[in-house]
């Protein structure tokens, strides 16, 4: 699984766990006014949960937002071997072709 960060149409990295685990991006805004901290910054963590007998934590570097910064993530998957984007349209088919196999 895929997940690509690209802040103002720039792309910073491409998160990947190969096999079983989990890819989270958080979007946190904050406003300390005790503190006099402001923040805008994404944080992408992800587990990779493929051994039996540890999870292995992984972090990429924050990316830092100010006012009018546009943030934009992208699922992105395999299929046989190539990279291909998955748009919104497609995941909600997929879910649905999935959730008919059942």
């Amino acid at each position: 699984m895929r997940l690509e960060a690209k802040p103002n149409g720039t792309t910073k990295y491409v998160a990947q766990i190969s096999g079983f685990g989990f890819l989270s991006a958080h979007l946190n805004l904050s406003d300390r006014p005790k503190e006099s901290r402001t923040s805008s910054v994404l944080r992408v963590e992800g587990f990779d949960t493929n051994s039996a007998t540890e999870t292995v934590s992984v972090k990429w570097p924050e990316i830092s937002f100010g006012p009018g910064d546009v943030v934009h993530l992208q699922l992105l998957i395999d299929v046989d071997g190539h990279e291909r984007q998955l748009s919104a349209r497609e995941a909600l088919h997929r879910q649905a072709r999935e959730a008919e196999l059942r």
